[in-house]
């Protein structure tokens, strides 16, 4: 019995550190430059093409780095998802002396391949074989926290007219807090309990590797350019301005609170249909301020966009591991590429749409296009190669 409650707690204490993980290297190291973006608009540190370049810069970054993690030995995952951290705390804290625009530009890089790193390695170590099967939701809630808890800092800090340096100190310092407890938990070692609860099978309902990477891979493009340019979209309207915060804040915290109800859903019914829903509600809030410019249709879209972007992952990587069935090169890392890709393609094709028309609706239309289209391959086609 006591061994049970000590593999239970070790589990969960695991948990805890991947949720802290996500927080820092997604919500802090990727997502806290979402709402900075619009106010080092405002303080001239960049400009708007140079802003859809250092998104560019960022999501290559995170393409090569799931490229890497895919390689990685599952045996250092710990080691390297804490290697992660504090190479991205190093990141915050660089951004914070340089208004050089050729190492904002590395720093973007470097930040997108470390988070890449992390997504892949902390999930490989706690997904593993015994884990409890609850774990998914609570690992992948760090990135609505991170993004709450980076937003909230920004905003409180933005309010007393900090200069965007301090901004991004700030964000380094709560970083390195959250990073404590895994830095010490993640690297251990912990031998499987015969006692240790395993992970159920999800019912994947005829999914193949091949489908799931393609899904997720449009899924990778659609979200982006929402979750890229939402807050610049508001700062440019003397309207919604002031939302900014409140907006992005929205998206944080729907992204921590819908974790647990997508994986709810995903084991009530089956991977595939949890996943049509989640991508077919995800278009919607993608698409809604094309056609309602208001900002109730914005705050709406924030609530459809964090209530599903991570919802996706929570059904994809579980999914991932199960269809991974014995082989050599780690499933999670292909499909965190294939996002990668979708997010590279993102920005570029919303900075030349920008370039040409003048405004970013119509990339955000393609993107909710993109998600419908990912949502009814999942319903029209069952199996295949």
């Amino acid at each position: 019995m006591e061994t049970s409650i000590g593999a239970t707690r070790q589990h969960w204490l695991l948990a805890l550190s991947g949720m802290l993980a996500m927080a820092v290297a997604m919500g802090f190291g990727r997502f806290a430059y979402t709402p900075l973006y619009p106010l080092m608009l405002k303080a001239g540190v960049i400009t708007l093409p140079q802003g859809s370049w250092l998104a560019a810069a960022n999501y290559a970054g995170y393409l090569a780095g799931s490229l890497l993690a895919a390689r990685w030995p599952y045996d250092g995952a710990g080691r390297q998802a804490a290697r992660c951290l504090l190479a991205t705390v190093a990141c915050l804290l660089l951004m914070a002396v340089t208004r050089w625009y050729p190492a904002i530009l590395v720093l973007r890089l470097l930040a997108g391949f470390l988070s890449a790193c992390a997504m892949v390695s902390v999930s490989t170590r706690c997904l593993r074989a015994d884990a409890h099967p609850a774990m998914a939701p609570v690992l992948y809630a760090g990135v609505g926290l991170g993004i709450l808890l980076s937003t909230w800092l920004i905003g409180h800090a933005a309010a007393l007219t900090l200069p965007v340096g301090a901004l991004w100190t700030a964000c380094g310092a709560a970083a390195l807090m959250l990073s404590v407890l895994p830095l010490v938990l993640l690297p251990r070692t912990h031998a499987a309990s015969a006692h240790s609860p395993r992970a159920h099978s999800l019912d994947v309902d005829g999914l193949t590797r091949r489908h799931l990477t393609l899904v997720y891979t449009l899924a990778g493009f659609g979200y982006i350019i929402s979750a890229t340019y939402l807050p610049v979209m508001l700062s440019q309207s003397a309207q919604l301005r002031d939302g900014v915060t409140l907006v992005w804040g929205l998206v944080g915290l729907a992204a921590m609170l819908s974790c647990p109800a997508w994986y709810w859903l995903s084991t009530r019914c089956n991977a595939r249909r949890a996943l049509i829903w989640n991508l077919s509600i995800q278009a919607l809030g993608v698409g809604l301020p094309v056609a309602f410019p208001f900002f109730w249709a914005h705050l709406c879209a924030a609530a459809c966009l964090g209530g599903t972007f991570m919802g996706t992952t929570v059904i994809v990587m579980p999914a991932a591991r199960q269809l991974q069935a014995g082989a050599k090169t780690n499933l999670m890392g292909i499909m965190t590429f294939g996002f990668g890709v979708g997010q590279v393609a993102g920005p570029f094709f919303a900075q030349l749409s920008a370039d040409r028309l003048g405004t970013l609706s119509a990339s955000l239309g393609t993107s909710a296009a993109a998600l419908a289209l990912a949502a009814a391959s999942l319903r029209w086609r069952r199996g295949g190669k």
